[in-house]
């Protein structure tokens, strides 16, 4: 998951890069991707979030509820990356560890993406029950006693 949440920062950044180039031959390009970036960046963290939620666990589990949960975890999970990223572009948090500067900032985003996983993990669980869906164990899960 943290590979998929990483490469997913990454194609971000570079099609944010390829933007600003391609903003200084064409003007008009800035104001269509200032709406784009935002829905792009949901609908991919999405996917990634619904591809977990359905594959992950050892259950089956209806594809429209594991697409609901994707996409409300992708909104929290841009909200929240826009504030850690606001609270540490402000706090300047990292020049005062210099080198090991970029670990100071890494381990909240870790902290923040995987808490957000979790919440959407736990959302998505409740409204399948809340829909009345049934969340069946797959055929190869191992049952838990307690």
């Amino acid at each position: 998951m943290g590979l998929l949440l990483f490469a997913a920062l990454v194609g971000t950044t570079i099609l944010r890069s390829v933007t600003a180039a391609a903003r200084t031959q064409v003007s008009q390009i800035g104001v269509v991707w200032t709406v784009l970036d935002p829905l792009i960046l949901i609908v991919v963290s999405g996917l990634v979030f619904a591809l977990v939620f359905k594959y992950l666990p050892d259950v089956r589990i209806p594809w429209r509820t594991v697409m609901v949960g994707g996409l409300v975890t992708a909104v929290v999970f841009v909200i929240g990356n826009w504030l850690l990223s606001l609270y540490l572009s402000w706090g300047a948090v990292a020049g005062a560890y210099g080198a090991a500067g970029a670990l100071v900032v890494l381990l909240p985003w870790v902290y923040v993406s995987s808490q957000i996983l979790l919440l959407g993990a736990e959302f998505t669980q409740v409204y399948a029950r809340r829909r009345g869906d049934q969340i069946v164990p797959a055929a190869h899960a191992v049952p838990r006693h307690r």
